[in-house]
């Protein structure tokens, strides 16, 4: 595809992800609205939110390099966020009943109400968020600059404004209407990608001859080790854990059923989105293998 045409398209794209955000939102009355969507989110829309949230820079780029090198260890970041998903649903989808609005007040209300932890808390994800985010921009404009040959401080801009342009304009409804939406378009994105990808390189047996075999078994165990492959999925299931966004997921829930249920739906569809990544890294090692 001609890059101007592709971010024409984008720009497009972006543009229309900015008017949905003002639609979705301009009933808006109060901040509970403009930060939580009221709390009467339904299941499709935690749902999507959520599997958008988790498809991120890590679980796409970072698994399929990840592949690339080690074969189904790619399979390893799925692995641990749908257990950490699975998880937060278990031990955390009944706070919704008590209507808190961030994480650092939840937190507060597990040490008695504590002013110190609240702040210290509301600190310390602040400045988690500042690095969060930057890591998405940093790899959505990678994908930009790649498709369109753009430099990449330019790309950065981009995205960064159609980031804050929707999210200013739309607040949380935006959010979670824009992540549904492109929860699609990257599942659907991948799978094409993944046959693209298999079909391109002569097959599934062509993949499978130039793998290392201990790369082929399960999660690559053989390859990384026992103990390695557990780490980085326990390291990605901790880390849902403590990430605030699941948590605001689930207090704009519409109740405490609507938040598990999306929970579990998205832990079962990422964990079968973690093949897809990994498949794609090892059709890559395939096309061009490491010297």
């Amino acid at each position: 595809m001609n890059s101007h045409v592709f971010l024409v398209g984008f720009i497009i794209y972006a543009l229309a992800m900015i008017w949905l955000g003002w639609y979705v939102s301009r009933h808006q009355k109060s901040g509970e609205d403009f930060l939580l969507g009221g709390r009467s989110l339904p299941l499709f829309l935690t749902l999507g939110s959520t599997v958008a949230t988790m498809v991120g820079t890590g679980s796409s780029m970072g698994a399929v390099g990840f592949g690339y090198s080690n074969g189904w260890a790619g399979m390893l970041y799925g692995v641990g966020g749908a257990i950490g998903i699975l998880l937060v649903a278990w031990l955390f989808a009944p706070v919704r009943k008590l209507r808190f609005m961030t994480m650092s007040e939840e937190l507060s209300y597990y040490t008695g109400g504590s002013h110190l932890i609240k702040n210290l808390v509301g600190i310390m994800i602040f400045i988690a968020s500042i690095g969060w985010l930057g890591a998405h921009i940093l790899g959505g404009s990678m994908y930009l600059a790649w498709a369109t040959g753009i430099n990449l401080t330019v790309a950065k801009i981009i995205i960064a404004m159609a980031f804050a342009i929707y999210v200013i304009i739309g607040g949380y409804s935006a959010v979670v209407w824009t992540d549904t939406i492109q929860a699609l378009i990257l599942f659907f994105g991948f799978i094409l990608m993944a046959i693209l990808a298999v079909v391109h390189v002569g097959g599934w047996d062509a993949i499978v001859k130039a793998m290392d075999p201990k790369a082929m078994s399960l999660f690559a165990v053989d390859k990384l080790g026992t103990i390695p492959a557990l780490s980085l999925a326990m390291v990605i299931g901790v880390g849902v854990l403590a990430t605030p966004s699941y948590r605001q997921r689930i207090y704009s829930g519409k109740d405490v059923s609507s938040v598990r249920r999306s929970f579990v739906y998205t832990g079962v569809l990422y964990l079968f989105f973690s093949v897809l990544p990994a498949v794609i890294g090892m059709a890559a090692w395939t096309m061009k293998p490491q010297s």
